[in-house]
């Protein structure tokens, strides 16, 4: 997508976030995270960049230093909100405020297309400033009225459902993946939340891999090295288990074939 783009678009500059907050803060020392700070943060689970994951003191870091360089802090919930990364919202697990946070996808229940920025009020007065007359300027789509109503049904259910948050045991899926970290060409293995990510050297086989999968009765979506869940609030204990299951019974198999 950004090389179709390139020339057209504004230049982003990538930056890799460290995973734990030793690495961070050394980073910050160097200038690295301070010089980065001024970019879009997915919190705790870069999801779109291979489901890479890093902790709260990390985040707590890059917004310490997106405040001291005055910058705007820009968090990216789309994939990670409500409870997707084990609290409602992950910048509440460093105790963050960023000036925008962008939230979707699980807002609805995954039931239809609906998307929320919520600013800061200095960054909204800026964008739209204290006149009624331009409050009232909305984009053509904006808060379709089946869109709001999913969204309405899907937050009551969480509210009305705590069992579901402990459903996703971060530390138990920990411990049934963990075996996988010792096959040929696993790079990794981690766990936040509902994501659950196998990192492989190379995502070989991928037809083969995805046809097993179906044919064990689970449905996943392996994209770059990186075979990961992130299963619905909702799901049963027995259903995870089964998800889980079939991946350790599979991937052993779909490692052995270049071996």
């Amino acid at each position: 997508m950004h090389a179709l783009f390139r020339g057209y678009l504004p230049q982003q500059l990538l930056a890799d976030i460290p995973r734990d907050a030793a690495s961070g803060c050394a980073a910050r020392s160097t200038g690295g995270t301070r010089a980065k700070s001024r970019r879009i943060v997915e919190p705790l689970v870069q999801c779109a960049g291979g489901m890479k994951m890093h902790d709260a003191d990390v985040l707590r870091t890059i917004a310490d230093a997106a405040d001291d360089a005055g910058t705007l802090l820009i968090c990216d919930e789309i994939a990670v909100n409500f409870r997707r990364a084990g609290s409602l919202f992950a910048i509440q697990q460093a105790n963050v405020v960023p000036d925008i946070i962008c939230l979707g996808k699980a807002l609805t229940g995954g039931a239809i297309n609906l998307a929320a920025t919520v600013a800061t009020a200095d960054v909204f007065d800026a964008f739209c400033p204290i006149d009624p007359r331009r409050r009232d300027a909305r984009p053509t789509y904006m808060a379709i009225l089946l869109a709001c109503a999913a969204a309405n049904a899907s937050l009551d259910l969480s509210k009305l459902s705590p069992a579901s948050r402990s459903r996703l045991p971060s530390k138990r899926r920990s411990r049934d993946l963990a075996p996988l970290a010792g096959l040929p060409g696993v790079v990794d293995v981690r766990v936040k939340g509902a994501v659950g990510a196998i990192e492989v050297a190379e995502l070989h086989d991928l037809d083969w891999l995805k046809e097993q999968f179906v044919e064990a009765g689970i449905w996943l979506r392996p994209f770059g090295n990186v075979i990961y869940t992130m299963p619905p609030l909702t799901i049963s204990e027995g259903e995870l288990a089964a998800i889980t299951g079939r991946i350790t019974e599979i991937l052993p198999r779909w490692a052995s074939r270049h071996t």
